[in-house]
């Protein structure tokens, strides 16, 4: 090999090393969502549900109850802060799950005077947005308002996104969301509200496994 070639020969190999340093990172990618891996399971839109709220379970920190009657009952909980994989902006979701009415089934059929007003709303700090990936027996009545005496529900859009708002009547039977939480830092705080029922939550890290 002579000394022509061998110039040419380490010509190329320097300038395979500058386009390799050259060529943007790949980024890793998007692991889906933990609603979207349950619904990936298939079954029907009970069976979905029941699979999302199961996966979601793992996850909960902190519960969420409240009672103005026998039969009129709120029940939930939030998840810790858990790290999106592949995702730079906002790397970090938490679930919060809300379900209302009569969670027990002790009033025998669905009546206007059975009604029970649930009205309510999700806020979170910190750069938060909020979003409902989940609807449980929500029945969203489309052009028509919610009204007194009626079983008709209705989400109501919010330009920030850092907020959930709802309209909910409950006439002998229940209702419930499921919001998914991004956030850029693993911590934040927020406030609920849902009929007479109003109280703050923390959303946490999630602890690390055991023996890491």
């Amino acid at each position: 090999m002579n000394r022509l070639t061998v110039h040419i020969a380490l010509l190329l190999s320097s300038l395979q090393l500058v386009a390799a340093a050259e060529k943007p990172a790949t980024a890793p990618a998007q692991k889906p969502s933990i609603e979207e891996a349950a619904r990936a399971k298939g079954g029907g839109k009970a069976v979905v549900r029941k699979n999302i709220l199961a996966e979601i379970s793992k996850y909960k920190d902190k519960s969420f109850q409240h009672q103005t009657s026998v039969s009129n009952k709120l029940d939930g909980f939030v998840t810790y802060a858990i790290p999106q994989e592949g995702k730079r902006e906002r790397p970090y979701v938490a679930y919060l799950y809300l379900n209302w009415g009569d969670l027990d089934k002790l009033i025998p059929r669905c009546a206007s005077r059975f009604y029970q007003n649930w009205d309510g709303q999700v806020k979170v700090q910190e750069a938060g947005y909020c979003s409902v990936v989940q609807e449980f027996a929500f029945d969203d009545g489309g052009n028509r308002e919610p009204k007194v005496g009626t079983g008709i529900d209705k989400l109501l859009k919010d330009e920030t996104s850092s907020q959930v708002r709802w309209l909910s009547a409950v006439v002998g039977a229940t209702d419930g969301l499921l919001i998914r939480i991004e956030m850029q830092k693993s911590a934040a705080r927020g406030e609920i509200k849902a009929g007479t029922y109003s109280a703050s939550y923390e959303i946490r890290p999630l602890p690390a496994a055991p023996g890491k």
